[in-house]
């Protein structure tokens, strides 16, 4: 299903604030919580953007599969073995560059979908979650 301004709106708030908190959590090397966060809270938002990107090219009719299994036969090999990279191991670092992937790809994705259904994105969130993050890598 097409999403409208709502839908689109609450995807992206909810994957860039809730993203907040799997960095938190890395920082601090709580890396259950980290993942916890991320496999249940955001990533659903991170799938649900790469189904509407997928789907605007397909003008949405296509079958996405249960968690994206059929994604692999309507991406580029490098995106799709970029979502695989955001499944990292427990490594500090892993975690870190799984997560830097998954918002350039999110930030990609999300763009695409704006342009092509003609709906607002909230890029002002976008930058300052981005800026945040990499202000909590860098204090390591």
């Amino acid at each position: 299903m097409q999403p409208g301004q709502k839908s689109f709106e609450d995807v992206c708030n909810e994957f860039w604030w809730v993203i907040t908190y799997v960095a938190k959590g890395i920082a601090r090397e709580e890396i259950s919580y980290a993942k916890e966060m991320l496999e249940t809270l955001v990533r659903p938002m991170f799938i649900k953007m790469i189904e509407w990107h997928i789907r605007t090219q397909y003008a949405f009719a296509m079958s996405f599969g249960q968690g994206g299994k059929f994604m692999k036969k309507y991406l580029s090999v490098e995106h799709y073995n970029k979502i695989l990279s955001t499944y990292s191991d427990a490594g500090i670092e892993n975690n870190w560059q799984s997560l830097f992937v998954m918002t350039a790809l999110f930030e990609e994705f999300a763009g695409s979908v704006s342009s092509i259904l003609n709906l607002a994105y909230n890029n002002t969130e976008e930058k300052n979650v981005k800026n945040y993050l990499m202000e909590l890598y860098n204090v390591q």
